[in-house]
């Protein structure tokens, strides 16, 4: 039923309503009128039907006019107010229904004879539903959604058949294939077996949405890939459908947006995390974000902050402390990037805060560390150097001292120059290496100073074959070759020393016994001798003995059977008694040792006591000798101390006139040992022999 009809239907009841009354009220006033005249004496019939005409007259006049005549015409205006309002509101609801930009169609459920629904009509529609199908809405009213689409089953009929049974509403958005669009329906029942529904081409929304899902993953990316170069344990974010603010909640990185007032538009909660802060303390107060920075940056933040407000740059980088709330000072990696509209006009700054305190001090120790590395490589006594293409790219200052030169001179100087050109082919095959692995070398060779002459090295080189590089230590050995050259000629003269020495002892002092003893055999042998048989044997015995203790005194020379036996203490003081009873010398020897140790320990200290008393006797015009032996268990220290008349040693060693010294230094270094000499002209000497056992 319309609304005209509903009206028109109120006003009838209103009008039959009024007329009951109108009646009524004329009953009353005629019954009135006769109950007046009962009163009145009678009166001609006329004159009373006259009175009675008259008196109704005067009362239903104003009845008429108030009770029907007035009623009516109020009425009708209302009527015609209500027919021009209801007439607007048609117009302004069907301006509504053609102007609408969501699609509206009514639907009317069909139904097979068992009472289920098969499918559905489309009955009336507005032109916004016929924009959405790209459709005349004269083609497709009355149509079967199956026919309109050539469907075997209409497509949402379940949800429909729902609605249009239950009356109750549903909502849900769906990809509508046939038309490749996006939708989002409203479905209501307006009667029984029919469902209006409201559609909405949400296209271009999930074209956006989708857009926004490709930027946030694009911009997960580059935060993924800045992360990973700095920190080496961050948590990879998964993406999937989440949007922006859900990548930015859950980054490791501190995220905000900062408007143009710098308010805080956005903080993500990860600042907790980085200041001890709550995202809502940063909201709700702007100025923290200056306040937790440490003063000494704060001036700096405070630039960079005002230069992206003007700059129109992609992104700004810098690094500054701020002080936690726990007052903890951390440093901070900050990234941004200005935010500008359409008209260039700033709109606020989008950024990125990340913790690189663990950097920092990486970075600090890595600086300290190449101090500290400089520091060596040029106080250093060994040359350091660094060849590209067999150049010199770096080199200390070791190389220029041990090699002459002086200033830059030897910058881009290629290493074969200054060595010796027996090594310069072996040198350019490592210098120019193409290998894939690294190499090491290792060489000794001759090379030339700037003055011409020689200088020995020995060369530690390491290719690298990712750098192209080669990096080496040159060691200056010229020093090791000239004392290998003396020990091995002190050994020699030693040796040659040694030779003589049993030799003449030998000859001097064997052999003429063993010549007596001869004489005294051929002697025996003769006949008519003055002397009898047998005091010549006992002669030649006694001779014999003699000979036999030569024998053994060479012996023990050679290798004393005290230190074989007894050990280095014992063979010492055996020695040192045998010289105080032979001798002017007063030796004392101390020592605390009573255990034997390695036996070229032993023989190797014996025989430099040996050759020290030697010298003292021979050269030192010595009156005193003094000799201590310590064992502290996990090293021996032998002391030589005499008050003869010393001697100059650099002088000695410079000059290679003291092959007993060289004797002494070789004698303890085959052993693992250190000799410390101490002597001045007029003041003795002072050996020290120190052995690790």
């Amino acid at each position: 039923m319309s609304t005209q009809s509903k009206i028109h239907n109120s006003t009838r009841k209103t009008t039959y309503k009024q007329l009951i009354y109108f009646i009524g009220g004329i009953l009353i006033l005629e019954f009135s009128t006769m109950l007046v005249m009962v009163f009145l004496p009678p009166l001609p019939l006329l004159i009373t039907a006259l009175i009675d005409c008259i008196i109704l007259s005067i009362l239903i006049a104003p009845s008429v006019y108030f009770l029907v005549i007035r009623p009516e015409r109020k009425h009708q205006l209302e009527l015609k107010l209500n027919k021009e309002a209801l007439n607007e509101s048609e117009k302004n609801l069907a301006n509504i229904y053609a102007s609408m930009t969501e699609g509206l169609a009514i639907h009317e459920i069909i139904y097979d004879v068992t009472g289920e629904a098969v499918d559905y009509v489309l009955i009336d529609a507005n032109p916004a539903y016929e924009k959405i199908i790209n459709r005349r809405l004269s083609d497709v009213i009355g149509l079967k959604f199956t026919e309109r689409y050539s469907l075997e089953k209409a497509l949402f009929l379940d949800v429909y058949s729902q609605v249009a049974t239950s009356g109750e509403p549903a909502i849900f958005e769906t990809y509508f294939a046939p038309l490749n669009k996006h939708l989002s329906i409203s479905g209501f029942s307006p009667g029984k077996g029919t469902v209006a529904t409201l559609i909405r081409d949400i296209t271009e929304i999930k074209q956006a949405e989708n857009a926004l899902k490709q930027l946030n993953e694009e911009l997960e990316d580059r935060v993924k890939e800045r992360t990973a170069e700095l920190v080496k344990s961050n948590e990879v974010l998964r993406i999937t459908e989440e949007k922006y603010r859900t990548v930015a909640d859950f980054a490791t990185n501190w995220e905000f947006w900062i408007d143009s007032n710098d308010r805080m538009l956005y903080c993500s909660p990860s600042c907790e995390r980085n200041s001890g802060y709550t995202a809502n303390e940063f909201v709700e107060n702007p100025q923290l974000i200056f306040d937790i920075i440490h003063p000494e940056d704060l001036l700096n933040f405070k630039e960079h902050n005002k230069n992206e407000k003007t700059a129109h740059v992609f992104d700004h980088e810098i690094q500054y402390r701020i002080i936690r709330k726990d007052g903890v000072v951390r440093w901070m990696g900050h990234f941004c990037q200005p935010v500008f509209d359409a008209s260039g006009k700033f709109r606020g700054i989008r950024g990125s805060n990340q913790d690189i305190t663990a950097r920092k001090k990486t970075e600090e120790m890595l600086t300290t560390s190449n101090q500290k590395y400089k520091l060596l490589s040029e106080n250093i006594t060994d040359g350091i150097f660094v060849c590209k293409n067999g150049c010199f790219e770096y080199v200390n200052m070791a190389i220029y001292d041990i090699f002459g030169y002086a200033g830059k001179e030897l910058e881009g100087m290629k290493l074969t120059q200054l060595v010796g050109s027996e090594n310069n082919q072996k040198l350019e095959t490592i210098l120019y290496s193409k290998k894939t692995d690294n190499q090491s070398y290792n060489m000794e060779t001759s090379c030339l100073k700037k003055d011409n002459s020689i200088v020995h090295v020995e060369l530690l080189l390491n290719y690298v074959s990712r750098d192209k590089l080669v990096y080496g230590v040159i060691h200056d050995i010229t020093e090791k070759k000239d004392i290998q050259k003396n020990i091995v000629k002190a050994i020699i003269q030693t040796e040659e020393k040694e030779r003589a020495y049993f030799s003449k002892e030998l000859h001097e002092g064997l052999g003429p016994l063993l010549s007596t003893i001869k004489l005294y055999l051929q002697w025996s042998e003769r006949q008519n001798n003055n002397i009898s048989r047998t005091e010549i044997i006992d002669n030649a015995e006694k001779i014999l003995e003699e000979a036999i203790m030569t024998v053994k005194e060479i012996s023990a020379k050679l290798s004393p059977h005290l230190l074989t036996n007894y050990g280095l203490s014992s063979a010492i003081r055996n020695f040192v008694d045998k010289l105080n009873v032979s001798t002017t010398l007063n030796i004392v020897f101390e020592s605390n040792s009573t255990r034997r140790i390695n036996v070229e320990i032993e023989a190797s200290l014996y025989r430099a006591i040996i050759e020290c008393i030697n010298n003292s006797i021979k050269y030192a015009r010595a009156a005193n000798i003094y000799i201590l032996l310590e064992d502290s268990g996990n090293q021996i220290h032998l002391q030589y101390k005499d008050d003869g008349i010393g001697f100059d040693i650099q002088e000695v060693l410079t000059q290679q006139k003291g092959l007993g010294l060289f004797n002494l230094q070789n004698r303890l270094h085959t052993i693992g040992g250190t000799v410390e000499l101490i002597s001045e002209p007029g003041k003795g000497v002072d050996y020290q022999f120190t052995v690790n056992i």
